[in-house]
């Protein structure tokens, strides 16, 4: 019960959607959601969830041969495509600690993740994980002030790019929440840390990087730091790795409220992945018709946000889009466990595998 309240609040992002959903769904589905809150919050919800909620991300190595992913935030595998057969990366969490959000070096030959320690409030830091020897290290320390989430790797592999969490509140629904992140860059060996935002944004994705490292886009929530949006939903933006300026926006809207749906109205774009050339950004939307659906489909646009076109048309939560090394595939999640590829023109849509590790199979 906790596991299935779990996933189904990270999913319908609960803080903003819970009247919203209830209105619509109404009758049985409406009891059914309150049934499983209650009984959550009956049986201390609050204490077990002890890390943030976070839907899975999926990374794929630099020949195009591996899918790197975490199984809810409990481990980290990898999967050779068209053998589907999972590997654990044991070396990861040796002691069994959270952990999330694997990024492949364009080297190939190590990881960066997110761990956390299995306490209340526990903040996420940045390790590292060979991939040939499986020694690790830690890269980021937070000493319990700040909590570090999704790393990225610049293009040349000699850097890190990841957001850091400045403020820490509880929440009833989630136990609690980490929130006001900003950018920070690192090299490998620790040093030359710098911050590259002061928004206090919320809801972050892992930066996707230009071939040549000189941009790169990300999407967030309540991004104070740019003007045309102060919102509480989620857009995609462009910034210059220079950190000249404010990030720019590639989405926007629209917002609103009507009579019969009284919950917030928007479009919500997040997860965006810049295709190996640079020209193309693909990323999820909840938009249109969808929206009564609770379904958002997986999408490409032109890097200045023009020529927004969508590829997928079916039910599910979909995350984290990915293009394949040669740009030709977008690889995407279903359900936060199940593989999609679409081609980049919206052709070949098919399953590939389920993320399940044997262990629960």
């Amino acid at each position: 019960m906790l596991t299935f309240a779990w996933i189904y609040m990270a999913k319908i992002k609960f803080r903003q959607d819970l009247l919203g959903l209830l209105q619509r769904w109404g009758g049985r589905e409406g009891r059914k959601l309150l049934f499983v809150l209650l009984a959550c919050l009956s049986i201390g919800c609050y204490g077990y969830l002890s890390t943030p909620l976070m839907d899975t991300n999926i990374n794929i190595s630099p020949d195009g041969s591996w899918i790197f992913f975490d199984w809810r935030g409990e481990k980290i595998y990898k999967m050779k495509i068209g053998e589907n057969t999972l590997v654990s990366l044991r070396e990861a969490n040796p002691n069994g600690e959270n952990v999330c959000c694997p990024t492949v070096s364009p080297l190939g030959h190590q990881i960066a993740y997110v761990m956390y320690k299995k306490i209340k409030r526990a903040p996420g830091e940045i390790w590292l994980l060979n991939l040939n020897t499986g020694t690790r290290s830690q890269l980021t320390s937070t000493k319990g002030q700040w909590s570090d989430l999704n790393p990225a790797f610049t293009p040349d592999g000699q850097r890190v790019f990841f957001w850091r969490a400045h403020r820490y509140y509880a929440d009833i629904w989630v136990g609690f929440w980490w929130t006001d992140f900003d950018l920070y860059a690192l090299n490998l060996n620790g040093n030359g840390e710098v911050r590259l935002t002061h928004g206090k944004y919320d809801d972050v994705s892992p930066v996707s990087f230009s071939p040549d490292g000189k941009y790169f886009v990300f999407s967030a929530e309540n991004v104070s730091e740019v003007e045309e949006v102060q919102t509480f939903f989620n857009e995609i933006f462009i910034m210059h790795t220079e950190f000249h300026g404010k990030p720019k926006l590639l989405t926007k809207g629209p917002y609103g409220i009507t009579a019969s749906h009284p919950a917030l109205i928007r479009y919500n774009s997040f997860d965006p992945a810049l295709s190996p050339d640079g020209n193309k950004v693909a990323f999820v939307s909840l938009r249109g018709e969808a929206i009564q659906l609770h379904t958002n489909q997986v999408w490409i646009m032109d890097i200045d946000g023009s020529n927004q076109v969508r590829l997928t048309d079916i039910l599910g939560w979909k995350v984290s889009p990915i293009f394949s090394p040669d740009g030709k595939k977008i690889y995407f999640l279903l359900s936060s466990d199940e593989l999609w590829v679409v081609d980049a023109d919206g052709k070949n849509l098919h399953f590939i595998a389920k993320l399940e590790p044997p262990e629960i199979q």
